[in-house]
């Protein structure tokens, strides 16, 4: 049986324009749009769905392990949908390791030695000790749904779960250290480098404590400014998959910088009118750090600023309600006072 790889998602460094997106397959290269976007993303899964690889792998004998990650990254797509952040980059990021290191060996023979070489593999690119725990779950999961569609034998996941996470002391995987918040003369000194636009970015992210994905993706036609805290229901986010609602609530003070940008498609958007990437943002701001010879700082650590700050004047569940953390037992009931409880808190801080 001749043996397939998954055609990737590449991307086309442009030096005048937006970097663009492209696939090829069978020596074909085919142009997906602007690089990271969920249109290129939606494109790139339906020309995959469309080439011969993507058949039924109930009709393939002994399937390889690239075989089958087709399968599961086309479920996957529809399953997670086009999100900025989430799992589904998480997949795809385990994904290929999967075929760069196993892609040629039936799926059926990938077992727990296979697995720990994986794990080898992330630990000598030094990655961190969690998130190579994260991704050797994630990894069982593809074994998982691959049993469910009777691709490989039930008694082979079965032995991918045998293998237990790293424990902290126990492995030669690096350990990170706690997330700290930005101390505020560094956010200062930061935003003195920035361009106005991503300052104001930063002060916007500060205010509402929202993930770097969700930041990006403000829309003018998603913020309702119906009351006195506007509120801004994202289109996807990174429990949106397991059904859960997000709706972030913006007060005074990021109302006053948001006036600025609710005239476009995109509320923080490049000179193309494309929505700014993460990778972008995240840049610009180490750079603009190194400049004002300043500590590096990354923008998810933003959120721990407003999680330290609503905690200590809300309380915890304050600080649950307002940055998207939830608990299982929480259910739809609640979500009227949550919202109410994020409105005051953004009236008062925000």
């Amino acid at each position: 049986m001749a043996t397939s790889t998954v055609p990737s998602y590449c991307r086309q460094r442009e030096k005048k324009r937006t970097d663009r997106a492209y696939v090829r397959i069978n020596g074909v290269k085919i142009k997906l749009g602007v690089y990271d976007s969920p249109e290129s993303r939606t494109k790139y899964t339906e020309v995959l769905k469309g080439t011969t690889i993507c058949g039924t792998l109930g009709a393939i004998d002994n399937p390889t392990v690239n075989e089958m990650l087709v399968g599961f990254l086309n479920y996957a797509a529809d399953y997670y949908g086009v999100q900025v952040g989430g799992e589904l980059p998480c997949y795809r990021s385990v994904a290929k390791l999967l075929r760069k290191n196993f892609g040629r060996l039936p799926a059926k023979d990938f077992g727990p030695r296979a697995l720990k070489e994986l794990r080898e593999v992330m630990i000598a690119e030094g990655w961190i000790r969690k998130s190579i725990n994260k991704q050797v779950r994630r990894c069982r999961a593809i074994f998982a749904w691959a049993v469910g569609e009777e691709v490989i034998p039930a008694t082979n996941l079965a032995a991918l779960q045998a293998v237990k996470g790293l424990r902290a002391g126990h492995t030669k995987a690096i350990e990170k250290p706690p997330i700290e918040p930005v101390p505020v003369d560094v956010i200062e000194d930061t935003l003195a480098e920035l361009s106005p636009l991503v300052a104001d970015m930063v002060r916007v992210h500060l205010l509402i404590g929202c993930r770097p994905s969700e930041l990006l993706r403000i829309q003018p036609d998603l913020i309702d400014r119906s009351s006195s805290f506007w509120v801004y229901t994202p289109k996807t986010h990174k429990t949106a998959h397991l059904g859960k609602s997000r709706a972030i609530a913006i007060g005074p003070r990021a109302q006053v910088i948001l006036q600025k940008y609710l005239f476009g498609e995109w509320c923080f958007q490049t000179p193309q009118g494309n929505p700014y990437r993460i990778d972008s943002y995240r840049n610009a701001i180490l750079r603009a750090a190194r400049r004002a010879g300043v500590d590096d700082w990354t923008p998810n650590r933003l959120r721990h600023n407003a999680a330290t700050t609503i905690r200590a004047e809300f309380g915890l569940e304050a600080a649950q309600v307002v940055l998207g953390h939830s608990k299982a037992a929480i259910t739809e009931v609640y979500a009227e006072r949550d919202l109410s409880k994020a409105g005051e808190v953004a009236m008062r801080i925000g």
